[in-house]
């Protein structure tokens, strides 16, 4: 797959992220031993884990996990477990100075990733937290102040995506049946945000008689409750913000055709759970337009990674009615 243009990718793929942030907190911390970060921030190394739906809590709908302490063991002589927990400690504990324009004395870092942009500064260990299980398999989540971040740079970034020729992805990586149910989904989407948009909800930079389907969202989502905790906390909104990790997480690896053209289909389905099981409008209660907003800006990303794939990829239509 062409690599997308201006770093896009690299910008929303958390994957990568992890392993940025994992080879330059380690670096230091562990650089007495036989090349720990090249092992710990392979990409092969960790792999996401979706929580089967409607079984999710919250907004976890997934993790990545890796059991590279089993082979770090090997090399460095030391008791998996013991090595699992030194690499939580260490990254956990871990702060930037100054994570999005380098380290803190004005120079850029390009090895620091740039999870952060308008929200405030987290630290490393507030974007992304390590765990270790009792098999010695570390696992990473990302927070909710890092996940609300990353949904603010979705919708920032998202509208501006272009992919690269239409043929690297041709229409016969999926059958017409599926074709239109990519199409359905992103002519649904629309739908939902020109209906929010005529009753005042939502804002864009353009009228809706421009082109839609490239709006840019100007309305403030606050993504986070007083409590810091994400609105989204449904089990279908949670299995849709995993599906959205995923595949940002293929684009931004350059994941064989076949793999992208599977995960965008299971971006489909989640997106079609999450519209049946959670209601934007009608739901008598205090919360119901910060809620609607929050589920408004999940419309938002997921039509525009909709488009990006089925213009950008696949050299179809991206209809904004049907």
């Amino acid at each position: 797959m062409d690599a997308l243009s201006v770093s896009q990718s690299s910008l929303l793929g958390l994957k990568s992220q992890l392993l940025q942030r994992l080879a330059v907190v380690l670096e230091n911390h562990l650089s007495q031993q036989p090349h720990p970060s090249k092992l710990l921030s392979a990409d092969r190394a960790w792999q996401w884990v979706t929580k089967p739906y409607p079984q999710t809590q919250d907004w976890q709908g997934g993790y990545y996990r890796s059991a590279i302490a089993h082979l770090l063991a090997q090399v460095w002589q030391q008791p998996p477990l013991e090595i699992a927990q030194q690499i939580v400690t260490i990254f956990n504990q871990a702060q930037l100075s100054d994570p999005v324009s380098g380290d803190g004395h004005g120079r850029s870092h390009s090895s620091v990733p740039r999870l952060l942009s308008e929200h405030r500064k987290l630290s490393m260990g507030e974007a992304f937290k390590l765990h270790g299980d009792v098999a010695a398999r570390l696992q990473a989540t990302l927070t909710a102040p890092g996940l609300a971040t990353w949904l603010h740079q979705c919708l920032a970034t998202l509208p501006h995506w272009h992919g690269g020729q239409p043929s690297v992805l041709t229409p016969s990586y999926l059958p017409p049946p599926r074709q239109l149910q990519v199409q359905y989904a992103h002519a649904r989407c629309c739908a939902l945000l020109r209906l929010a948009a005529l009753e005042g909800l939502v804002a864009y930079s353009q009228p809706w008689s421009d082109y839609p389907s490239r709006l840019q969202l100007t309305t403030s989502i606050p993504w986070l409750d007083p409590q810091q905790q994400l609105w989204l906390s449904h089990p279908a909104e949670s299995h849709l913000l995993a599906q959205l990790v995923l595949i940002m997480d293929a684009i931004d690896s350059g994941s064989p055709p076949r793999r992208c053209t599977n995960s965008l289909i299971q971006l489909v389905e989640a997106f079609e759970s999450c519209d049946r099981a959670c209601q934007i409008w009608g739901e008598p209660s205090s919360k119901t337009s910060t809620l609607a907003l929050n589920r408004l800006g999940l419309v938002a990303i997921t039509q525009a990674v909709l488009r990006f794939f089925l213009e950008g990829y696949l050299g179809l239509i991206a209809p904004w009615e049907l």
